[in-house]
């Protein structure tokens, strides 16, 4: 049995940024929780927020299901004074990397850059700068298959 879309949209997007950044190479986890030590910087962790989900035909027996994923790609570095154009650095590859394949290999209809942030966390145990990009990734799929694509 295949994974839930989107499980494959998020495995999709961690192996094409895993090892192609210049910036965080592969540094890449799959988890909001991202381990903070030395070795694991710079580093990007991926994972999933919010779902919105719509039903685009509402009768029969294999209604069709629109969703609008939230798809957090957080870029974490450790605290410099170069912390804000690593930051961007890191934003410009996870941009370009994303852009290059706006359908994420089929599984989406479409994604898109949604909403970038930049916080600091100096009390951290390890001062960092983190840089959040939010795309949202539109795809579908029916309600008794969660893992194919509609």
């Amino acid at each position: 049995m295949a994974n839930h879309l989107r499980h494959q949209i998020r495995d999709y997007v961690a192996g094409t940024l895993l090892g192609s950044l210049t910036t965080t190479g592969s540094r890449v986890h799959q988890t909001p929780i991202y381990p903070l030590a030395t070795e694991s910087l710079p580093g990007l962790a991926i994972f999933v927020e919010t779902e919105d989900a719509e039903y685009v035909t509402q009768s029969g027996t294999n209604r069709e299901i629109l969703r609008a994923l939230s798809l957090i790609i957080e870029g974490t570095v450790a605290l410099s004074a170069t912390i804000l154009n690593n930051l961007d650095l890191i934003s410009k590859e996870v941009e370009e990397a994303m852009a290059g394949n706006r359908t994420i290999n089929s599984l989406a209809r479409n994604s898109y850059l949604q909403n970038t942030e930049i916080r600091m966390e100096p009390e951290a145990h390890i001062p960092v700068g983190i840089v959040r990009l939010t795309y949202l990734v539109e795809y579908a799929n029916f309600e008794t298959a969660s893992d194919a694509v509609a």
